[in-house]
């Protein structure tokens, strides 16, 4: 990494508080400056303020710290006008060091983590082409891991560019948009889904707030940095095992977090919130964004069930596929679905076509047994 000091910046923008800190009263705290401006779910409240937290963790030159891997912050709506701006403008005041990003350039984003390591804030992200702006996409999926970095050449002795200079993108980062992002970025994320609120339903005021008490998210921010000054180093040591329910990615996610939540509440109702939270986040994340591979499967195992045949035929197989309605095979990408199209879709599962002979007739298809082990590894 770049080992330059120019601009460099202090870890915390704020004092620490003046006073002993309570932790499971600072977590309530930080609860409570979400759920009063927003209608957002108990749940989803926990995931978002042990995030915020875990922003003033983050380390670029710790070996060893409470976070190796740092979950992007995913914020979405189906429609515009369901709080994002809100939820945005709270997370901007109460994350450590944040930056929001609008027009900024990669090269000037990936500069500003390694000098300054904010929290990087991206606004409207829908109206990011993270598909064409590949190295933005490469400096967010890279900067999940705390070695997280990307690579340029720079300028030897002011002459020739004839040398390699790594750039950390290790970095807290919220993302915030109306619909989707590419699978990899998810795979990434805590994504905290927002609805409009009904008419009955009401929050307070932020400004009226904050115009009867001014410092009330820097007082918030300081006890934060009192909690961290003082409890990091026991943080960075404990230990705790992540839910089963969770995959290996998830458990990467949300590891960090289910250590803050067991340590400020002392092993009570906020550890068990913050797993719910991860079961619910996870299922309802799975749940909207399946891939094409994996809805393939799933109709495949229903076919399965009423196919005793320890072999399935390649055509039938399609055939069976395009006759299911509301389906997508009928027309991807303007064409049915063709047996080379489904060998295509079923190889990365380690699945490929055989070829048996049945009453002197060579046919192509599937065994059985693969597309099962298959179905069980990925449902």
């Amino acid at each position: 990494m770049s080992d330059s000091n120019e601009n460099q910046q202090p870890r915390f923008k704020d004092e620490p508080w003046d006073e002993q800190v309570g932790c499971a009263e600072l977590l309530r705290e930080i609860q409570l400056a979400i759920s009063r401006f927003m209608v957002l779910e108990g749940y989803k409240v926990t995931a978002v303020s042990l995030w915020i937290l875990h922003t003033y963790f983050i380390q670029k030159h710790k070996e060893q710290q409470l976070f190796d891997f740092s979950p992007i912050l995913h914020i979405t709506s189906p429609e515009p006008e369901c709080g994002k701006s809100t939820l945005f403008d709270i997370l901007e005041r109460l994350v450590n060091n944040p930056f929001v990003s609008m027009g900024a350039s990669d090269a000037s984003i990936f500069r500003r983590i390694e000098l300054h390591q904010p929290t990087m804030m991206f606004d409207e992200f829908d109206n990011f082409d993270v598909i064409t702006r590949t190295t933005l996409l490469g400096i967010l999926n890279s900067g999940f891991k705390k070695n997280g970095a990307v690579s340029r050449m720079a300028k030897s002795r002011g002459q020739n560019w004839d040398e390699f200079q790594d750039f950390s993108t290790w970095c807290p980062k919220v993302l915030c948009g109306i619909g989707s992002i590419p699978a990899t970025l998810q795979s990434r994320c805590i994504t905290i889904k927002l609805r409009r609120k009904l008419p009955s339903e009401r929050v307070e005021s932020m400004n009226a707030v904050l115009r009867s008490n001014p410092d009330y998210f820097v007082s918030l921010r300081r006890k934060i940095v009192w909690f961290v000054m003082t409890y990091e180093d026991e943080l960075c040591s404990k230990f705790i095992e992540p839910p089963s329910e969770l995959s290996d990615r998830l458990q990467d996610i949300w590891e960090g977090l289910f250590k803050l939540a067991d340590f400020m509440d002392g092993g009570g109702d906020e550890l068990f919130s913050a797993k719910e939270a991860a079961i619910q986040i996870s299922q309802s994340a799975r749940a909207d964004a399946p891939s094409q591979r994996i809805e393939l499967l799933k109709d495949i195992k229903g076919m399965l069930a009423g196919n005793p045949s320890d072999f399935v035929e390649s055509i039938k197989l399609k055939d069976q596929l395009i006759g299911l309605s509301d389906r997508p095979w009928g027309e991807l990408q303007g064409r049915q679905l063709t047996p080379h199209k489904l060998a295509e879709l079923l190889k990365p599962f380690g699945i490929e076509p055989t070829q048996k002979r049945f009453n002197n007739q060579i046919v192509r298809g599937y065994e059985r047994s693969e597309l099962e082990e298959a179905i069980t590894r990925y449902l």
